[in-house]
């Protein structure tokens, strides 16, 4: 098996297990729905190392920047499923360091393909602005968290594609429609 097919399963299964997770933790009671966000976190951040270097070896480098600046929200949305009361509102250097490190991709893609100049870094802005909004608002439990995931979902199959990560543009789509069972169970729950 290749590196890169290795990477893909790892960096897929991860991912769409926490896709699956988040879904099901909308069902059962909060026991089970704690327990179910507590795992889905964690195959969140399991599956970062594949994901950011997959991005590395494309060049796509406003993603990869931004996937790494997300652990700390992933790991505040870890956190929050420990706690009892209503989740703590993010700290102000989390995002601070999605903003800078937005900018440090953006400047590293522009530097390494001599300004906008791809549809693959089109993209990777797309991802960056759903998954960043999507981790925030999944990480105070919010229903507008699924539609920001769907759509990230959406463009980042999209980009493996164009790159030929068959795998993961599998995975993103299946991660699309879980998504969209997550947002019809969290909807009907919250109603």
């Amino acid at each position: 098996m290749s590196f890169t097919i290795w990477l893909q399963l790892w960096g897929a299964i991860s991912y769409l297990l926490s896709k699956v997770l988040f879904t099901t933790s909308e069902l059962g009671d909060v026991l089970i729905q704690g327990k179910r966000r507590r795992l889905a976190w964690l195959f969140f951040l399991i599956g970062v190392p594949a994901w950011v270097t997959i991005f590395g070896i494309e060049r796509n480098w406003i993603a990869a920047a931004v996937e790494l600046s997300s652990t700390p929200a992933m790991f505040l949305g870890l956190v929050s499923t420990q706690q009892t009361s209503a989740p703590a509102a993010p700290p102000r250097w989390l995002d601070r360091l999605a903003k800078m490190m937005v900018g440090v991709g953006l400047m590293l893609s522009l530097y390494d393909f001599g300004g906008l100049t791809s549809i693959t870094q089109v993209l990777e802005i797309a991802i960056v602005i759903c998954m960043v909004f999507g981790t925030y608002q999944m990480s105070k439990e919010r229903l507008s968290g699924y539609l920001w995931f769907m759509v990230g979902n959406l463009c980042a199959g999209s980009l493996m594609g164009l790159q030929g990560y068959y795998v993961l543009t599998l995975q993103q789509a299946l991660s699309f429609l879980v998504m969209c069972g997550g947002y019809y169970l969290k909807a009907r729950r919250n109603n």
